[in-house]
């Protein structure tokens, strides 16, 4: 038998997907696990679903705790987690039957800190979509290379789900309890990892849902901006990850200043924005790395962000980053 891994699933108000969801974990062909169900404040019937779960399964144990968002739900399972291994997923997705089993065989045999595999895109319908990277094999990375993937929409994604890490990395690092946690912390983690192993077989479902707060605009989204300095600044003193901190910078400001309401009470940030965007696009455009996309991006960015604004929704439209 292999060693302990933990998989953490918050929920919060999934009661539609969340029982789906569990079943996939309890079905996996690795046996030793556990899974650790936080629900996060929820006031659908998720919570019932998880304690029904938990009275037929063992291996699971269900956390409830006020409403602090996916940072904080992760955070309370990393504190009680007894794996030697971490594992996450979404309460909305699926894990195929394999999907702990593959990705630990992986970490062994390839002598890795961290397991990464791909994922299928599904829609609410059930429809599937594609696949979010096209590609065969395997792919090994230093942490460094890995971050800087994360950051340029490469083969490691920003999530934290999807991979198998050894227990060590999470040791002193915590998920930041803000929107988009994910992009504010994985950085630390990848850091600590000296071999990152990415196979292009997809190992997990992902739904994407109609309601969805990634295309909506919310003023907590505004935090992203403070992330996008503290990232930078980062990168300031491991100067090969620059072009991709600005790579990311760049997409999330675009992304925020296009979003935001026509409402005088935005005109401050609008403004900030527009700033921080003409602080860093020449040397976006002046790098070997960013990307083609990126860099038209800026560049028109010179003549008026009006002709940015209609490049940013084409390439959305394609379901693509710059």
């Amino acid at each position: 038998m292999g060693g302990l891994v933990s998989i953490i699933v918050p929920v919060y108000n999934v009661e539609a997907y969340v029982d789906r969801s569990i079943q996939s974990l309890t079905n996996q062909t690795y046996r030793n696990i556990e899974i650790l169900l936080v629900n996060d404040g929820s006031i659908d019937n998720s919570s019932v679903i998880c304690d029904l779960w938990a009275q037929k399964d063992k291996r699971i144990k269900v956390i409830h705790k006020k409403n602090g968002g996916q940072g904080s739900a992760r955070n309370k399972a990393l504190d009680i987690a007894r794996g030697e291994y971490i594992c996450f997923l979404d309460s909305d997705d699926t894990a195929k039957k394999d999907y702990i089993e593959f990705l630990y065989n992986m970490m062994k045999e390839k002598h890795l800190d961290i397991s990464a595999c791909n994922n299928e895109i599904f829609d609410e319908n059930g429809t599937f979509l594609r696949e979010r990277k096209t590609g065969e094999g395997y792919v090994e990375l230093t942490g460094t290379e890995a971050i800087k993937s994360l950051w340029t929409d490469g083969v490691i994604n920003i999530g934290p789900w999807g991979k198998l890490y050894k227990k060590e990395l999470w040791e002193d690092i915590r998920f930041k309890e803000c929107f988009s946690e994910d992009w504010a912390t994985m950085h630390f983690i990848y850091e600590k990892a000296d071999r990152v192993g990415y196979s292009y077989e997809c190992k997990i479902e992902y739904l994407i849902r109609s309601n969805s707060s990634i295309r909506k605009f919310q003023e907590k989204k505004l935090i992203m901006l403070d992330i996008a300095k503290d990232n930078i600044q980062y990168a300031q003193s491991h100067p090969e990850l620059l072009p991709a901190s600005y790579q990311k910078a760049v997409s999330v400001y675009f992304h925020i200043l296009f979003q935001l309401p026509n409402d005088s009470k935005y005109d401050i940030v609008r403004k900030q924005i527009k700033l921080l965007i003409k602080e860093i696009r020449l040397s976006i455009i002046v790098s070997r790395e960013c990307r083609s996309k990126t860099k038209i991006a800026v560049l028109l960015s010179y003549f008026g962000f009006g002709f940015t604004k209609k490049l940013f929704y084409v390439v959305k439209q394609k379901d693509a980053a710059f």
